[in-house]
């Protein structure tokens, strides 16, 4: 033999580099995923059905339901009490006795003419006559 053919027919690739020896971790990897999910899936189903059967899932529902409630009642009397505070506030107190004072000035002192000069219901009656005449005018 010549020294030549066996250079010629020792391997070029290094075993350990080779395809058919790879590293088959990404293998393994996957399938202990797999098998995570599947183990993940039949214990959660499991649990499900524990929860349901033992009435905790309708006990939380309810409680949910009570804690939901109480929020929305909450909410819908907060914007009431918060006017009813700036009502019954000492300054919106002495606002309002003000413009009573005003009003009843205006009506029993003197300025009852004009009150009654403005808000006088016969306008809409003097009014109406005068629109009907004023084309005779033209």
């Amino acid at each position: 033999m010549l020294p030549g053919a066996a250079v010629i027919a020792t391997p070029t690739r290094n075993s350990e580099t080779s395809p058919r020896y790879a590293y088959q971790g990404a293998t393994v990897v996957a399938s202990i995923l797999h098998l995570s999910r599947y183990c993940a899936r039949l214990s959660s189903r499991g649990l499900v059905f524990w929860l349901w059967s033992s009435g905790l899932v309708l006990r939380a529902a309810t409680r949910i339901l009570q804690v939901t409630r109480s929020i929305v009642r909450y909410s819908f009397r907060l914007p009431g009490r918060a006017i009813w505070l700036l009502w019954d506030n000492r300054h919106s107190r002495r606002f309002r006795k003000k413009m009573e004072f005003e009003f009843f000035l205006l009506i029993l002192g003197g300025g009852h003419f004009l009150f009654l000069l403005l808000f006088w219901p016969g306008w809409i009656i003097i009014g109406a006559v005068a629109l009907a005449i004023l084309p005779f005018l033209e």
